[in-house]
């Protein structure tokens, strides 16, 4: 068994995603949805105007010539912090992400898995 938790350390202190963070801040789990307009596989990730724009035209192309045909698009957005053109990458779970050092995130991870763990144990 496994999960992905990438989402819940963007709002890291350690995490450079300024912008990104401030999303997160405001999002809910309903926040996030599957789109294949970033690199033309599918996956979750907060919707801007480029997602929008790309997908009011159904003008994806598959992968990887997807990811080619935004990567200088994203990139530019990422350096300039505009959320409109970037990657907004996030979890299903995105409303459960919260604000603290890496290290205390792990810790409350691992406390809330044993706690899950015994109350399944009984």
């Amino acid at each position: 068994m496994g999960l992905l938790v990438s989402t819940a350390f963007l709002r890291c202190q350690e995490s450079s995603a300024a912008a990104h963070k401030a999303l997160l801040r405001e999002a809910r789990d309903e926040s996030s949805r599957i789109t294949r307009a970033f690199s033309g596989r599918p996956a979750r990730a907060i919707p801007n105007e480029l997602t929008a724009t790309l997908e009011e035209a159904g003008a994806i192309l598959p992968f990887p010539q997807q990811h080619g045909a935004t990567r200088t698009l994203r990139a530019a957005a990422s350096k300039q912090n505009d959320t409109r053109f970037m990657a907004l990458w996030a979890g299903q779970g995105i409303g459960l992400s919260r604000e603290g050092s890496a290290a205390d995130l792990v810790r409350a991870l691992v406390a809330e898995t044993d706690a899950a763990l015994s109350a399944v144990r009984g």
